[in-house]
Protein backbone atom coordinates (compact mmCIF):
# COMPACT_ATOMS: atom_id res chain seq x y z
CA UNK A 1 0.00 0.00 0.00
CA UNK A 2 2.74 2.43 0.88
CA UNK A 3 4.39 2.25 -2.44
CA UNK A 4 1.12 2.82 -4.27
CA UNK A 5 0.17 5.63 -2.01
CA UNK A 6 4.04 6.85 -2.82
CA UNK A 7 3.80 6.12 -6.88
CA UNK A 8 0.17 8.10 -6.90
CA UNK A 9 1.77 11.45 -5.27
CA UNK A 10 5.27 11.27 -7.45
CA UNK A 11 2.41 11.26 -10.52
CA UNK A 12 0.97 13.89 -8.78
CA UNK A 13 3.72 16.49 -8.68
CA UNK A 14 5.37 15.04 -12.41
CA UNK A 15 1.72 16.36 -13.62
CA UNK A 16 2.20 19.55 -12.30
CA UNK A 17 2.59 22.26 -9.59
CA UNK A 18 0.18 24.97 -9.06
CA UNK A 19 0.78 27.50 -6.58
CA UNK A 20 -1.98 26.92 -3.52
CA UNK A 21 -2.08 29.32 -0.56
CA UNK A 22 -4.23 29.02 2.16
CA UNK A 23 -7.58 30.03 1.43
CA UNK A 24 -7.43 28.48 -2.28
CA UNK A 25 -11.20 26.53 -2.94
CA UNK A 26 -11.31 24.14 -5.90
CA UNK A 27 -14.51 22.48 -7.03
CA UNK A 28 -15.68 19.40 -7.95
CA UNK A 29 -18.67 18.78 -10.10
CA UNK A 30 -21.62 15.90 -9.21
CA UNK A 31 -21.12 14.97 -13.35
CA UNK A 32 -17.35 14.75 -12.67
CA UNK A 33 -17.37 12.62 -9.30
CA UNK A 34 -20.02 10.34 -11.25
CA UNK A 35 -17.30 8.77 -13.85
CA UNK A 36 -16.03 5.65 -12.83
CA UNK A 37 -13.31 6.36 -10.27
CA UNK A 38 -9.42 4.97 -9.75
CA UNK A 39 -6.39 6.23 -9.15
CA UNK A 40 -5.37 7.18 -12.43
CA UNK A 41 -8.86 8.54 -12.94
CA UNK A 42 -8.88 10.76 -9.69
CA UNK A 43 -5.29 12.07 -10.30
CA UNK A 44 -6.57 13.74 -13.70
CA UNK A 45 -9.10 15.56 -11.71
CA UNK A 46 -8.23 18.87 -11.67
CA UNK A 47 -9.62 20.40 -8.18
CA UNK A 48 -8.86 17.18 -6.69
CA UNK A 49 -5.01 17.01 -8.13
CA UNK A 50 -4.55 20.65 -7.80
CA UNK A 51 -5.48 20.40 -3.77
CA UNK A 52 -3.51 17.90 -3.33
CA UNK A 53 -0.68 19.50 -4.50
CA UNK A 54 -1.56 22.51 -2.87
CA UNK A 55 -1.34 20.71 0.01
CA UNK A 56 1.98 19.32 -0.56
CA UNK A 57 3.57 22.75 -0.09
CA UNK A 58 1.52 23.57 3.30
CA UNK A 59 1.47 20.05 4.37
CA UNK A 60 0.38 22.43 7.98
CA UNK A 61 -3.01 23.37 6.17
CA UNK A 62 -5.45 21.39 6.50
CA UNK A 63 -7.98 20.61 3.32
CA UNK A 64 -11.89 21.29 4.48
CA UNK A 65 -14.15 19.72 1.87
CA UNK A 66 -17.70 21.43 2.21
CA UNK A 67 -20.57 19.03 0.77
CA UNK A 68 -24.15 19.42 0.12
CA UNK A 69 -26.31 18.27 3.20
CA UNK A 70 -27.77 14.64 3.66
CA UNK A 71 -27.00 11.17 3.37
CA UNK A 72 -25.95 11.24 -0.56
CA UNK A 73 -23.42 14.41 0.64
CA UNK A 74 -22.13 12.47 3.13
CA UNK A 75 -21.65 9.45 1.10
CA UNK A 76 -19.93 12.16 -1.12
CA UNK A 77 -17.95 13.41 1.14
CA UNK A 78 -16.40 10.10 2.68
CA UNK A 79 -15.45 8.80 -0.33
CA UNK A 80 -13.18 11.81 -1.00
CA UNK A 81 -12.09 11.97 2.08
CA UNK A 82 -11.00 7.73 1.67
CA UNK A 83 -9.54 9.19 -1.89
CA UNK A 84 -7.26 11.60 -0.18
CA UNK A 85 -6.29 9.53 2.15
CA UNK A 86 -5.08 7.14 -0.15
CA UNK A 87 -2.97 10.16 -2.39
CA UNK A 88 -1.28 10.81 0.83
CA UNK A 89 -3.50 13.53 2.66
CA UNK A 90 -3.35 12.24 6.52
CA UNK A 91 -6.84 11.83 8.03
CA UNK A 92 -5.91 14.08 10.66
CA UNK A 93 -5.54 17.08 8.10
CA UNK A 94 -8.97 16.80 6.26
CA UNK A 95 -12.00 17.90 7.58
CA UNK A 96 -15.70 17.83 6.44
CA UNK A 97 -18.17 20.24 6.43
CA UNK A 98 -21.83 19.80 5.74
CA UNK A 99 -24.24 22.23 4.08
CA UNK A 100 -22.29 23.57 1.08
CA UNK A 101 -24.60 25.68 -0.83
CA UNK A 102 -25.13 23.68 -4.26
CA UNK A 103 -25.86 19.89 -4.32
CA UNK A 104 -23.99 19.40 -7.54
CA UNK A 105 -20.61 20.33 -6.59
CA UNK A 106 -18.13 20.09 -3.26
CA UNK A 107 -15.30 22.28 -2.70
CA UNK A 108 -11.77 21.32 -0.68
CA UNK A 109 -10.74 24.49 0.92
CA UNK A 110 -7.16 24.84 1.65
CA UNK A 111 -6.75 26.19 4.97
Amino acid sequence: MYMRVSAITLILFLLGRSSGAAGDVWTISAEDWSRPRSGAALIQMPGLRDAVIAWSDQSDARLVIHYPGGEEGALWADELMDWLVSLGVPVGKIVTSAGHSRSDTITIDLQ
